[in-house]
């Protein structure tokens, strides 16, 4: 991945910038992270891992029903306190 300001790499896992300090956010929404999660109590358990890139962590979410539910709660209270993050370990956009 590379700078949005200066056009340097970024290195694998890291958010911000290690030549300028700009932080490069998520593309990912946390409204619509939100809805894919809320849709895992009926039924869709994992769709909003699958929508950030966590494909593994989707996958064990939709065979186990979000881990009986407790995983797909847990993921909501990391939504709402913005700690949620997308495969390149960066916070899901507000």
């Amino acid at each position: 991945m590379f700078c949005k300001y200066c056009g340097r790499e970024i290195p694998a896992g890291l958010a911000d910038c290690p030549a300028c300090g700009f932080s490069n956010p998520s593309p990912y929404r946390r409204d619509t992270v939100l809805l894919l999660c809320l849709l895992g109590f009926v039924g869709f358990a994992g769709i909003h891992r699958f929508y950030v890139g966590r494909w593994v962590g989707g996958a064990l979410f939709f065979l186990t029903g979000g881990f009986f539910g407790v995983g797909t709660v847990i993921d909501l209270f990391k939504i709402f306190r913005n700690t949620f993050k997308d495969a390149d370990e960066r916070p899901v956009l507000p």
